[in-house]
């Protein structure tokens, strides 16, 4: 690797144990969020756990990319496109709400 900062060792089975819990644990999450938000019908939870797997798949596959090529705008790039998805859901959200009031007005 030249400069990009880039650089990942993983030193023993310890630290690959706990990355494999950290997937796990944000797995779990993922299905508990959206079973939630599904069962209260709520817009915010379901986008915001899609958001939450978006952003983490993107955060993986950038840091990959990043690794891979050795340059810094796949990062760039990816973390442009997790914020129009979380911009997007953001919308989403807010229409919901607005309708929300209408219908109770």
């Amino acid at each position: 690797m030249s400069d990009c900062g880039c650089s990942i060792e993983i030193k023993d089975q310890s630290q690959k144990s706990v990355l494999y819990w950290l997937l796990a644990i944000n797995a779990t999450m993922f299905v508990f969020e959206i079973s939630v938000g599904w069962l209260a019908e709520s817009t915010a939870l379901i986008a915001d756990s899609f958001n939450d797997v978006i952003a983490n798949t993107g955060v993986i596959i950038g840091g990959a990319l990043v690794w891979w090529l050795d340059s810094r705008w796949p990062d760039i790039i990816i973390g442009l496109i997790i914020a129009l998805v979380i911009l997007r859901g953001s919308q989403l959200i807010l229409k919901d709400a607005n309708n929300e009031i209408k219908e109770y007005s």
